[in-house]
């Protein structure tokens, strides 16, 4: 179902942006036209948890919660230094999340509790129903993520409430109308498995599990979100070789190390040779060796920089230079609302690596930076708002207008 123009859902009102201009394709370089601005802010009809903009930057698919019971996808037109708030795609199901966008451009995957959707860009952009097939993930499976390989074969989807990764055989999936066979099997995981990223050539999956039973760690992290809150094992890295998925994906685990307190998200370098990993109750980013999670686990961890309060979402910018963690403070404690810039070449430096930080608004909850690097997506949950940051405005080493790059 396609809202269009104006719609009021649960007492809230909202007005799209007419178009403001023909819907035939624009030179991406319009499209990505820097805003006149440090940091370009726009109003959303519910709470947004992930931004995606297509592969020439002209559009942005925002995944929203519009009701309790009820979320969709919001289409933002870029251009010119601008950003224009279409229409919204309303999907049944609580929250659409962690989405993937396939890397021919024309398919957007988003996980929704117990189902995932497929998406079908052009549609949506244009305004005719986008939904063209989905694929139940099970009963109240709690599907909250999404991540495909390079060449579009297989998709992977975190499926948060029931401790597993879904493996689907994704090219399979757009032959046979998202049919449940595409389905190839389930990775059994630790608990609250939500983080994916593959290694440079698609060989290993890592995912992020807020605990991990089977390495019987001890109980030395508070739980998050709950008064007084019982102490917890460390969270998990569990590392899965792709090349052994079939037949049965739950036999392609080959190890996990230990990563903090509560690990939510990860993310891999520009050149393949480090995993970032956001540590949310350790408020710490923790940086892996790739190649030694699967050798030498035990010498995997490189560094640790400490960040703000409670980080999830991540991004690594400027041609892998930077890392940006988005300090959620969701649980409340110290520490407001903000980004914090590290220098990925001095993270062996801990609190040395930080360059400065970016206030946001409440709840900053993932990141993802624009197809040609110039622009960082960030979605403020609790404030119903998308912003779009300039990459070349966050703060570097020493900077002398950090105060400039501040909303």
């Amino acid at each position: 179902m396609i809202l269009a123009n104006r719609f009021a859902l649960a007492g809230c009102l909202w007005a799209a942006s007419t178009w403001a201009m023909p819907l035939e394709a624009q030179p991406s370089s319009e499209c990505n036209a820097p805003a006149g601005q440090a940091a370009l802010k726009v109003h959303l009809p519910g709470h947004p948890f992930e931004a995606l903009a297509s592969r020439d930057g002209c559009w942005l698919f925002v995944s929203l919660q519009v009701a309790r019971d009820r979320g969709g996808i919001a289409v933002l037109h870029r251009t010119s230094g601008t950003l224009s708030q279409m229409r919204v795609a309303l999907l049944s199901g609580p929250l659409p999340a962690g989405m993937a966008l396939t890397h021919d451009g024309a398919l957007l995957i988003v996980p929704n509790g117990s189902y995932v959707y497929f998406l079908d860009t052009d549609r949506l952009i244009h305004g005719a129903d986008p939904v063209i097939g989905k694929i139940s993930d099970g009963d109240r499976a709690g599907a909250i993520y999404a991540f495909t390989t390079a060449d579009d074969r297989l998709l992977f989807v975190s499926d948060e409430s029931v401790h597993q990764v879904t493996v689907i055989d994704l090219a399979k999936a757009r032959q046979s109308d998202f049919g449940r066979r595409a389905i190839i099997g389930r990775i059994p995981t630790g608990r609250a498995p939500v983080g994916l990223a593959l290694s440079s050539r698609d060989d290993y999956l890592f995912i992020t599990s807020e605990e991990l039973p089977r390495l019987h760690l001890p109980l030395t992290c508070r739980r998050q979100g709950q008064k007084g809150g019982a102490y917890v094992p460390d969270g998990a890295l569990e590392v899965v070789s792709v090349a052994r998925l079939q037949p049965n994906p739950a036999e392609a685990i080959v190890g996990a190390v230990t990563a903090g307190c509560s690990p939510v998200r990860a993310a891999l370098s520009a050149q393949g040779d480090r995993l970032y990993v956001t540590a949310r109750a350790s408020d710490a980013l923790l940086v892996f060796d790739p190649a030694a999670l699967v050798s030498d686990p035990v010498h995997a961890l490189l560094a640790t920089v400490p960040v703000g309060n409670a980080p999830v979402g991540i991004a690594v910018v400027d041609q892998g230079r930077r890392i940006v963690v988005a300090n959620s403070s969701r649980f409340g404690g110290a520490g407001g609302q903000e980004l914090t810039v590290i220098d990925a070449s001095r993270v062996n430096q801990g609190i040395g690596a930080v360059d400065g930080t970016v206030g946001v608004g409440h709840f900053p909850r993932e990141l993802h930076a624009t197809a040609d690097g110039s622009a960082l997506l960030v979605t403020d949950f609790d404030s119903d708002q998308l912003e779009l940051l300039s990459v070349e405005q966050l703060p570097a080493q020493n900077p002398s207008n950090l105060d400039a790059v501040k909303p």
